[in-house]
């Protein structure tokens, strides 16, 4: 992976974990793992890319 690749990689990770935070945050879990795995799991670098 090339560096502008993972300037995306890196802005694609944030922007899942902050949607996953305001999920939890409107919810009335107490805690967040859940939402944080299910947003993670979304995020695969593609192959050849590694």
């Amino acid at each position: 992976m090339n560096e502008e690749q993972a300037e995306y990689l890196t802005i694609a990770f944030g922007a899942v974990l902050f949607t996953a935070c305001v999920r939890w945050a409107q919810s009335t879990q107490p805690d967040p793992a859940p939402f944080l795995a299910n947003a993670v799991q979304v995020l695969q670098v593609p192959r050849g890319l590694d």
